[in-house]
């Protein structure tokens, strides 16, 4: 590993962010992030904790350490009472000791796909177990015949609820994300309601993509978020890896060139595009047009992906933290900037979910020349 990715892990590993002390009530969770304005980590994340679990996975295959495994079972056990509390479905975390009332289907997904990794590391059942009853709530509540998804349950009435305040609230092509722990669980146990909900998913989120190659965010605006429109790419390569059909495969190929031509020529990628005057730079979204962009070479072998790539990882190792405080030093900014009422700050939030994409990505582009396709996009998370 580089310089950057092991500052990076070791900042994951022991700047608090992810609860490692069997003392503490929420061991194996991982916080959303590390306000350094404030000197708190916030938001006990559901879908961090299902991100680390690959993370995880992936460290493990490089270098076999114990410590990585106690881990993930630590992570995986967090998860799995949160399936059985709420006979399923992983709500979105803590705020604090309160729980929060909400279950959104995408963070589900990655909570799946997380317990997949940690019973693949471990060969515990009881992971498998786990992530066979998020994926059949998942399929049973979550799912439209049309293919796609109710974005959030409210735990408290038990009803779905689709809004329009944030994007991630409403139902979108970026559900097909779902579809890569239902690949998954389908090569493990044969279970072929789970590819065919997959691909459903996937054929949906082919309907949403507009003439350009661009995913909007969701069904309720035109607006595209960065984020999002990789989360579908993520998918339909994933699906492609699996199954082979060729309009998935030219689908993320679109998709990638509408992001590659908005490439800025210090190599950043604004997060929104359309109708948004302010728009910040993402870590997390511009580490995953790195990997998406060398993942595709993987498979294309075409110079201008590797190109893109590396400008957009040069901008993106300017957005890891140096510093003296082991709080911060190596995680890596969710954005550029945030806003505080009118004014636009700095931004003061060490992220676990986006230190993960970014070491991931930091990481494919050292070894972009070498890289297999296959194995790659199995590793994506």
């Amino acid at each position: 590993m580089s310089t950057l990715v092991k500052r990076a892990v070791c900042w994951l590993l022991r700047s608090g962010v992810y609860v490692l002390s069997q003392d503490d009530a929420q061991y194996g969770a991982v916080y959303s992030y590390y306000d350094a304005r404030h000197g708190h980590c916030r938001l006990i994340y559901a879908e961090a904790t299902g991100y680390v679990l690959s993370f995880l996975r992936n460290l493990h295959a490089a270098s076999p350490e114990e410590r990585l495994t106690a881990a993930a079972r630590a992570s995986g056990d967090w998860l799995l009472r949160a399936v059985e509390s709420r006979n399923g479905a992983v709500s979105m975390g803590f705020q604090g000791a309160d729980e929060i009332p909400r279950a959104y289907a995408f963070d589900n997904g990655i909570c799946c796909r997380g317990l997949l990794d940690v019973y693949e590391l471990t060969g515990d059942a009881r992971y498998l177990t786990g992530a066979r009853r998020i994926a059949e709530w998942l399929m049973r509540e979550a799912l439209n015949r049309d293919g796609s998804v109710k974005a959030v349950l409210d735990l408290d009435s038990g009803r779905f609820v689709n809004g329009s305040a944030a994007w991630y609230t409403a139902s979108g092509s970026f559900h097909a994300k779902i579809a890569i722990p239902l690949l998954q669980l389908y090569a493990v146990s044969g279970e072929r309601p789970c590819r065919d909900a997959a691909l459903s998913m996937c054929e949906w989120a082919l309907a949403r993509q507009r003439a350009d190659g661009a995913f909007p965010a969701n069904v309720v605006t035109s607006s595209v978020n960065l984020h999002a429109h990789c989360y579908t790419v993520e998918a339909l390569l994933y699906a492609y890896a699996i199954e082979r059909r060729p309009s998935f495969l030219e689908a993320a190929e679109r998709a990638v060139g509408w992001a590659i031509a908005r490439q800025r020529r210090d190599g950043s990628l604004p997060l929104w595009h359309g109708g948004r005057l302010w728009a910040p730079r993402a870590s997390y979204a511009i580490a995953q047009i790195v990997r998406l962009c060398v993942l595709l070479h993987a498979w294309q072998r075409r110079s201008y992906l590797v190109e893109a790539a590396e400008r957009a990882a040069g901008f993106l190792a300017g957005m890891q933290v140096s510093s003296d405080d082991p709080r911060t030093d190596g995680g890596f900014l969710g954005q550029d900037a945030e806003r505080a009422g009118i004014r636009i700050r700095r931004n003061a939030q060490v992220t676990s979910w986006a230190t993960m994409f970014a070491a991931q990505a930091l990481d494919l582009v050292e070894r972009s020349t070498s890289l297999d396709f296959d194995d790659g996009v199995r590793r994506l998370f």
